[in-house]
């Protein structure tokens, strides 16, 4: 079995470590298709003997591999090929549910709270939001994709363009559904910001990861034509997710 998913054995000894050398060779494999969702690899024992290697380096080589995500360690089992990450174009305007689908899983959301606020002064002015006595709806709430949270979402809403949304928001259904369906905003284009960042314990808890754990930050102005219809900050856990772009030279 070994040498099916490995067909050459050699690891160099030189500048760049064995563990690296391992960990990528790994990763190529997955990268290409050949190791697969679900897959099951060899264990470290076995690719040790293989590889004619210190048991200690496979071990670091996977424990790198399980916190990018890309590897899930089963006590008892063995070790798999974890779930593909989430893919998204960032120039392309798609809610959670839609970038689910698109990958095969199934998406859902915890509502955490809904209310309806006086917003304050940042998101006014991303909202463009005149006038003191205007209201928006301040909704939390975590996502989850197979039954994994994996993204916590804050968004604020402009009341008066979704009357009653606290009546029409549930677990399953998806915030962009809702605009275009039910109160007729036609979304054509969005704004967006990408950075990195580290999750805090309350994040974490949430996403059931440990404190400190690599994450990302998406703010999103989603528009109705001209309209902004909602702003929105969303943390994200940067194991479950991949962000793509097409470039152009200019």
């Amino acid at each position: 079995m070994i040498k099916k998913i490995f067909p050459e054995s050699t690891l160099v000894e030189g500048p760049i470590p064995l563990y690296y050398q391992l960990q990528e060779k790994i990763k190529d494999l997955i990268d290409t298709g050949t190791l697969q969702e679900g897959d099951r690899l060899p264990s470290e024992r076995e690719m040790a003997h293989y590889f004619q290697i210190n048991r200690r380096t496979v071990s670091n080589a996977i424990d790198n591999l399980v916190a990018d995500g890309l590897l899930l360690k089963k006590r008892g089992t063995g070790i798999f090929v974890a779930p593909k990450k989430i893919i998204s174009k960032v120039n392309w305007l798609r809610s959670f549910h839609d970038e689910a689908n698109m990958g095969g899983k199934k998406a859902q959301f915890k509502l955490i709270k809904i209310e309806i606020i006086t917003p304050p002064a940042s998101v006014c002015q991303y909202l463009n939001i005149q006038g003191t006595e205007k209201k928006v709806y301040n909704l939390q709430r975590l996502g989850y994709l197979n039954q994994e949270p994996v993204l916590i979402q804050k968004s604020f809403i402009p009341e008066w363009l979704v009357p009653g949304l606290e009546k029409k928001l549930t677990d399953n259904v998806s915030l962009f559904h809702l605009f275009e369906e039910d109160y007729g905003l036609k979304l054509t284009s969005g704004k967006e910001s990408l950075e990195a960042t580290t999750l805090r314990q309350y994040e974490a808890d949430l996403l059931e990861v440990p404190q400190g754990k690599a994450g990302f930050v998406l703010r999103r102005i989603t528009f109705s034509h001209t309209t902004p219809v909602e702003y929105v900050k969303s943390v994200l856990r940067g194991d479950k997710y991949i962000f793509k772009t097409d470039s152009q030279r200019r």
